[in-house]
């Protein structure tokens, strides 16, 4: 049977200040220089062994396009070797050398300007081994070309409508979507969003430029009495709803063109949104947002907002049609949360409404922590008050990317400054979360709600008693390179790759997992560097295999293959 081991969720702490540790830097001519801290000259090296004095070898290859395999010029490449690196730049045909190398093994990794940048889809880099003396050549880097999208987006009449901004989204690993690139549309409707990496996005147009139609005279600054008229916010390929909206597929090296959007006037109003019980502290730092409750749970893309003034304590969120929304009220900087919420039905008259802002307590607690079964000692208390120094975060379960976090003190305590009623997800170092306790009322897992009024003792349990899943994964006839088990949970995503045997037989694993229930994949993997692309697809809808997993236990289960084929054609 196959031993895996599970990929679990880490929290690193940073220390305030600068790095103590000098900093050895490869220089070109292959020796070794040291930079110590707060200087800028380098001084060299003092190393614990003599420096090599044997034969220097080299190393040269090319860095080509992966699409059209055409040398590409002015590539940066790197080559990392016991922690210090080294920088080449090719030339006219995409040639680089490294020279006065000691022998070992070098990795080499290359980027350019104009191909993306994301480094989940970068090419991992290339082990590459000097021998003593060795002029190794031919070693070859390979670059994947950007995408480039361009539309055109006009009105009812097909005129072109300027200033109009494209964005894009992508799903994350958690099934979440986030903004990835953006562009406005110029004078003539256009728009062009470059360089952008290969895989499936969702594409929204906003025009917020006011239609001009007749009106009572008023102050410039008055809201317009009656309905408005305005363009609503579109999806490709024209749904104003994010449940019609069509996935675009970007293939590297074929630019997408004529993805174009034609807006419609519709009714719109203005809503004016008044906030009580203001404090000094987020006085000028808050943000009312109306998400409408028809975005199938995305909060984050289809938004419209507006900044709360701190002299009057009012926000105004233009070009907002008729519906119901959810009211969010939100306060930004380094711990961002929501701290106001209210439904609100929207019709064609202009609104103003009245917003309290939830009162933030700071909220204190302990991380008792399990100790680990291969150091604990006879008779000693298997849980403790215990910190190390590292991180304590709660995110607000129903907002992406609303995050507070404290340190954790060396007795497991901790304060967290300002956090307001609702639901959370908790993190801390190490481990994961077994329970917590506040209130009177215990919830297993890393999820709890703060009612309003509740100031603690937050309590957090961190076990490290992992346990085992395994079975067989049903190769069928299929003899794939490697198979990717894919585990969800409240707990995070858990992966571990293993290599397939004999086609038709089936494939054993044993996958350790912390405590929970969980949804299990098992996927048929030919590029390791789309993975984040499949775990991420709507097509595993359905195909998954629901699992408890219990402390210091095994539980089997036998999966079926997701295969390549069976994925890209639920995928389309």
């Amino acid at each position: 049977m196959i031993k895996l081991i599970a990929i679990l969720p880490l929290t690193v702490l940073l220390l305030p200040g600068q790095d103590p540790r000098p900093r050895r830097i490869m220089r070109t001519d292959g020796g070794i220089s040291t930079v110590q801290p707060g200087n800028t000259q380098l001084f060299p090296a003092t190393p614990a062994a003599p420096e090599y004095t044997g034969p220097k070898g080299s190393l040269s290859g090319t860095v080509l396009d992966s699409a059209t395999g055409a040398p590409i010029k002015k590539a940066q490449v790197r080559i990392n070797y016991a922690g210090s690196q080294s920088v080449a730049v090719t030339d006219a045909a995409g040639s680089f050398t490294f020279q006065q190398l000691p022998p070992g093994t070098y990795f080499v990794s290359a980027n350019h300007p104009e191909y993306p940048t994301d480094p989940t889809l970068r090419q991992p880099p290339e082990p590459v081994t000097v021998s003593p003396g060795e002029q190794k050549s031919g070693v070859i880097a390979k670059l994947t070309p950007g995408i480039s999208v361009t539309g055109k987006i006009t009105d009812d009449d097909g005129d072109p409508l300027a200033n109009c901004s494209v964005n894009l989204f992508s799903r994350t690993v958690g099934q979440n979507l986030q903004t990835t690139h953006a562009a406005n549309t110029n004078a003539a409707g256009d728009y062009t969003i470059p360089n952008l990496p290969a895989g499936k996005y969702y594409l929204q147009a906003r025009c917020n430029a006011p239609y001009l139609q007749p009106r009572a005279f008023a102050p410039p600054t008055a809201i317009p009495a009656g309905p408005q008229l305005g363009y609503a916010a579109r999806f490709y390929p024209g749904t104003t709803s994010f449940t019609g909206a069509q996935k675009v597929k970007l293939t590297a090296g074929q630019p997408a063109r004529g993805l174009d959007f034609r807006m419609s006037l519709q009714t719109v109003t203005t809503v004016s949104v008044r906030v009580t019980g203001l404090d000094e502290e987020r006085r000028n730092r808050l943000f009312a947002s109306l998400v409408p409750n028809d975005n199938a749970g995305w909060t984050n893309f289809n938004s419209m907002a507006g900044m709360v003034e701190p002299r009057t304590g009012v926000a105004q969120i233009h070009h907002v049609p008729p519906g119901m929304y959810t009211l969010l009220l939100t306060s930004s900087g380094p711990e961002r949360m929501v701290v106001g919420r209210e439904t609100v039905q929207v019709a064609e008259e202009p609104r103003e409404v009245t917003l309290q802002i939830m009162p933030a307590l700071p909220l204190s607690g302990v991380i008792h922590k399990e100790i680990p079964p291969s150091t604990l000692k006879p008779g000693a208390d298997p849980i403790k008050p215990a910190g190390n120094g590292g991180m304590i975060s709660l995110s607000q379960v129903d907002e992406q990317g609303m995050l507070v976090s404290a340190p954790v003190a060396e007795d497991g305590s901790f304060t967290l400054k300002v956090i307001s009623p609702g639901r959370y997800r908790v993190s801390a170092m190490g481990g994961f979360i077994q329970s917590i306790s506040i209130g009177g009322e215990t919830t297993d897992g890393p999820e709890f709600v703060l009612k309003q009024g509740a100031a603690g003792p937050l309590t957090v349990n961190v076990g490290f008693t992992t346990g085992i899943l395994s079975g067989e994964v049903q190769l069928g006839e299929s003899h794939p390179p490697q198979v990717l088990l894919f585990a969800v949970a409240g707990q995070g995503s858990h992966t571990s790759v293993i290599a397939a045997g004999t086609s038709g037989q089936p494939l054993k694993y044993s996958f350790p997992l912390p405590p929970g229930s969980y949804h299990v994949y098992a996927l048929e993997v030919t590029d390791m560097k789309i993975a984040d692309q499949l775990m991420t697809s709507e097509a595993l809808a359905g195909r998954d295999e629901i699992v408890e997993v219990r402390p210091a236990a095994e539980t089997t289960r036998n999966l079926k293959l997701v295969t390549a084929a069976e994925f890209e054609k639920a995928d389309q």
